[in-house]
């Protein structure tokens, strides 16, 4: 019974840790169009000027459909598109 008590602290401290997810940010005045890609599933995304889009992935490739770069993000990363070019960190 003692040990199942601290299985089921430990899965409810798990279960209330914050979970880290990778921000978009599009810092220029035009919008972008980007790829994510998560576990080998792409998806597309439109970025309009000055928005930024949360949560979109735990660890991911970003990829810009202009071809102006990719970076790989993770956890808590942000990736800020800065003149056309994706940059962890800002």
């Amino acid at each position: 019974m003692r040990a199942f008590l601290g299985v089921a602290f430990l899965c409810c401290g798990l279960a209330a840790a914050p979970a880290l997810a990778v921000d978009l940010v599009n810092a220029d005045d035009r919008p972008h169009r980007l790829q994510v890609v998560e576990w080998g599933e792409a998806h597309e995304f439109v970025i309009a000027p000055g928005m930024t889009l949360s949560d979109v992935c735990l660890v991911c490739t970003v990829k810009m459909a202009e071809g102006t770069g990719a970076v790989v993000a993770e956890d808590n990363d942000i990736v800020v598109i800065r003149q056309g070019t994706p940059q962890v960190g800002g």
